[in-house]
């Protein structure tokens, strides 16, 4: 396979899976809201398996299903661009290439100079709990091993009842990974940065997330 066959064949392959990751993010805008309503919040939450299944359908060898084809005259007015002269071809490529991997690194480096900003300084108390100002949301911190957040005011501002359902969310947004598959599609939005459906879809997650756990905590303490 000589350099041309292989540069389509890779243009082709990213085409495929963007297209795909969009049309289920599509869906997704479509379905969450009608789906929670009428399945409950867990069920909303498990659609965003549907943007990765779609991504990975429009990459798959043969399966019998229409494949997700750059549109054929896009196609052709990219590789007549391309194909113009050697020296012509790399430099629209090669400039692509520089502009997404910019973008990419500039969007990596976003979403860790917020992390760094948001930790900065955060006390420890004796029980190697982070503490966070008062009037802050508890939470968790950290994707392999989540550190428990809790404001200054926790044990003030909540009842004993209370801070035991708060402790018991957060254990459990622990045990499904959550902040791991936030830490993914953070990924992801970097990849695909130039996509306005990924800039929506990191808050709309997080938000079947935390939904999705309260439900699951009220079925088992009603």
């Amino acid at each position: 396979m000589n350099a041309d066959a292989c540069l389509d064949a890779l243009v082709q392959g990213l085409w495929q899976a963007h297209l795909g990751l969009s049309l289920g993010l599509l869906a997704v805008v479509l379905l969450r809201r009608p789906l929670r309503r009428f399945a409950g919040a867990q069920e909303a939450y498990a659609l965003w398996l549907l943007p990765l299944l779609c991504m990975a359908c429009a990459v798959l060898p043969e399966t019998g299903l229409p494949r997700l084809q750059l549109a054929p005259a896009a196609w052709q007015v990219a590789r007549n661009s391309m194909d113009a002269s050697t020296q012509a071809a790399s430099v629209p490529v090669l400039a692509w290439a520089l502009l997404w991997v910019s973008g990419a690194l500039l969007v990596t480096a976003w979403h860790g100079l917020q992390h760094w900003r948001f930790m900065r300084g955060l006390p420890l108390d004796p029980q190697d709990c982070l503490r966070t100002p008062r009037g802050s949301s508890p939470g968790l911190v950290g994707a392999w091993r989540p550190r428990l957040l809790l404001p200054l005011d926790f044990e003030e501002r909540f009842t004993p009842q209370e801070r035991g359902w708060v402790l018991a969310h957060e254990a459990l947004h622990a045990r499904r990974h959550d902040n791991a598959v936030r830490l993914f599609a953070a990924l992801v939005q970097a990849l695909a940065w130039f996509n306005p459906l990924l800039w929506w879809a990191l808050p709309a997650l997080r938000q079947d997330q935390e939904l999705a756990c309260d439900a699951t905590l009220l079925r088992q303490q009603p």
